[in-house]
């Protein structure tokens, strides 16, 4: 059995000795003891370790720094949480490693940490420099059963300073861990998100690792203070209420920012991020939240526990302020419930292990297979909130949907040729920048198809404009027909076209001319008859430019003209 004892270091001095005379008489096997410290001074840190080890020379002790203290399922602010957890059948295994490399800690904790009977490792990584996602990367226990469980350390909101520590040792950057060892221990865990995700969609499109310095091609820090306003300059715990949230495997994960560079422009976030990532701003429904506390309540009535450890992000205490305890309080009724709130929290999923941000984690310890007793069902976790939150969430993202539709019409409309509906002139040459990017990086080759109606002038002198703008038409229907799904055909001017032939060289684009030009040779034009066209192409060459390469297709054109037309010439 695990018995869990609390208290509040600052105010509860004399209930030490009782802790103590407990585990002297306890038939314990090993003693945990967590402690969430609200006091960001490493002397202080340094002279409790010691104190507590004086006290339990035989504890394994880790510890945090914290954004806020949850003790008794009470919530604090600035004190210092101590939690005695006396195990009768589970043995611990602690280690402290210093560094700034993320993935190296986890590597290290891994090597430290794992054995036969390892079913949990719980983790304190620093707040500031720590890289939650590298860290998982670090520790590769995706598919295995060994649950994951803990945080990023705090440091009250002001995101400069956070430690961790363990035994002697106070870390400024690094983690502490320890292994919970047990074939008998019963693990089970609970988390909810209630984030909703708000507004205009957005695109990362430079960033690395945890930083992002670009998002829709601005720098990323002044996308925030468009949005945000200046606030952010001067208090960036105000962007960590409201994260941005990507898709992955079919949930949704928050990234809350934890610091600013103003000099790159730069918002660094507690997890990792990729460049071609879509995101939403997201912000936290307190309806949600209030439905979340009655389902971990019920969720944890239906499983073995004796004790309880809370890991919960700092964004849902500033959100809720003095009600967040509605979160923790009556989770203390079914067993000991302790535990912090975080800059980001570790979840273990059957097949993975997750970093969340504005999420509160649940980890479930018993050793004994016997369920509560008691069944709870407080009256304010089933009380609803005001339906205006709900309510300007739906405006706001009915407002964005609308002007994300607007805008696809109007980038259409901005490349598109109204006659013909190919791609206009400034699309063209934009497509073809893309593909003097892909051949630099990638060495693709790509041609240029420059196409011109023969004798157009005589169609509109003797038929009239209206008929040569419907032949115009009829034309690039041929083109849109008859070339790959992934070249592009556009309208350069006039009866002018040009063709993009993606991936190909000489050979292939002049294959790809000769079909169109023996299917517009055999069409039809409503009204006209037959007419033919003739086809330059030229090939991408290094160093060349856009003008250089439409300059050599239409070298091969006015050679095709000379030559008779209704022909194919390419520029080798």
């Amino acid at each position: 059995m695990i018995r869990t004892y609390s208290l509040i270091y600052n105010r509860e001095l004399e209930r030490i000795e009782e802790v103590k005379e407990k585990y002297k008489n306890s038939k314990g096997k090993s003693l945990l003891i967590q402690v969430f410290c609200g006091i960001l001074d490493p002397i202080f840190i340094e002279n409790l370790i010691s104190t507590l080890s004086a006290y339990f020379p035989d504890a394994v002790i880790i510890g945090t720094t914290t954004a806020g203290e949850i003790c008794r399922g009470k919530v604090y602010e600035h004190s210092v949480v101590v939690s005695f957890s006396f195990f009768e059948k589970t043995g611990l295994k602690a280690v402290a490693v210093e560094g700034t490399d993320s993935r190296a800690l986890g590597m290290q904790v891994r090597e430290s940490l794992v054995e036969e009977d390892t079913k949990v490792i719980i983790a304190f990584l620093d707040g500031i420099k720590g890289n939650g996602d590298e860290f998982l990367r670090g520790l590769a226990l995706d598919n295995s059963q060994i649950v994951v469980a803990g945080g990023l350390a705090g440091d009250n909101g002001k995101m400069e300073e956070t430690y961790v520590f363990s035994g002697g040792k106070v870390l400024k950057h690094g983690v502490v861990a320890c292994a919970l060892l047990s074939k008998d221990l019963e693990v089970n865990t609970h988390y909810s998100f209630n984030w909703v995700p708000f507004g205009k969609e957005f695109s990362i499109t430079k960033a690395k690792d945890n930083v992002v310095y670009e998002i829709d091609g601005r720098p990323a820090l002044d996308v925030y203070v468009k949005y945000f306003g200046d606030e952010i300059l001067k208090h960036p715990i105000s962007a960590m209420e409201i994260p941005i949230a990507v898709r992955r495997d079919h949930h949704l994960v928050a990234r809350a920012c934890v610091g600013i560079d103003k000099e790159t422009k730069s918002v660094t976030y507690a997890g990792d991020l990729k460049e071609g990532e879509r995101f939403k701003f997201s912000i936290g429904d307190p309806n949600l939240i209030y439905e979340s506390a009655h389902a971990t309540l019920s969720f944890l009535q239906k499983v073995p526990v004796e004790t309880v450890f809370v890991y919960s992000c700092v964004a849902r205490k500033q959100l809720l302020g003095s009600s967040i305890e509605i979160e923790t309080k009556h989770l203390n009724d079914i067993a000991p419930t302790n535990g912090f709130f975080t800059y980001g929290e570790f979840y273990s999923f059957k097949e993975r292990k997750e970093f969340f941000n504005q999420t509160k984690t649940v980890l479930v310890l018993s050793e004994e297979r016997k369920l509560p007793s008691r069944s709870i069902e407080p009256k304010e976790l089933l009380e609803k909130d005001s339906l205006t939150f709900r309510v300007t969430v739906n405006f706001i993202n009915a407002m964005a949907e609308e002007l994300e539709e607007i805008n696809k019409k109007l980038s259409i409309v901005a490349q598109t040729d109204e006659l013909t509906k190919l791609a206009n002139r400034k699309k063209l040459l934009e497509e073809i920048e893309v593909e003097i990017e892909r051949f630099k990086r990638h060495n693709v080759p790509f041609s240029v198809i420059m196409i011109d109606i023969d004798f157009f002038k005589k169609v509109n002198d003797t038929f009239g404009h209206l008929t040569g703008d419907r032949v115009l038409q009829s034309f690039a229907q041929i083109l849109k027909r008859n070339i790959r799904p992934f070249d592009i055909a556009g309208r350069f001017g006039g009866e002018e076209f040009v063709v993009v032939v993606s991936g190909a060289g000489i050979e292939e684009a002049k294959r790809v001319a000769e079909r169109l030009r023996k299917k517009v040779e055999e069409y039809v034009f409503e009204g006209v008859g037959k007419i033919t066209a003739s086809f330059g192409v030229a090939e991408y060459k290094p160093g060349m430019s856009v003008e250089d390469l439409l300059k050599s297709a239409d070298s091969a054109l006015y050679k095709a003209k000379k030559l008779g037309r209704n022909r194919v010439v390419t520029i080798e």
